[in-house]
């Protein structure tokens, strides 16, 4: 799991924003997944997933979204 990098919302942080490795989760639960050592991250937070360099999932905006 060392090539899975999450990015997503840190209060405080450099643009707000935090990466990890998916190594440092520690358990995945219904809405939130937590890293260690008790810190639980909301998954609404995330804003960017990717493997291996490519990314998997961008967290869109209103803005985004395309209309139906």
């Amino acid at each position: 799991m060392s090539e899975c990098q999450i990015e997503y919302i840190h209060r405080g942080a450099p643009d707000d924003t935090k990466t990890i490795s998916c190594n440092e989760i520690i358990d995945i639960g219904r809405s939130f997944f937590t890293i260690f050592p008790d810190t639980l991250i909301p998954y609404h937070r995330i804003r960017r997933i990717s493997f291996k360099g490519k990314t998997i999932y961008v967290k869109t905006t209103p803005e985004q979204t395309p209309e139906k």
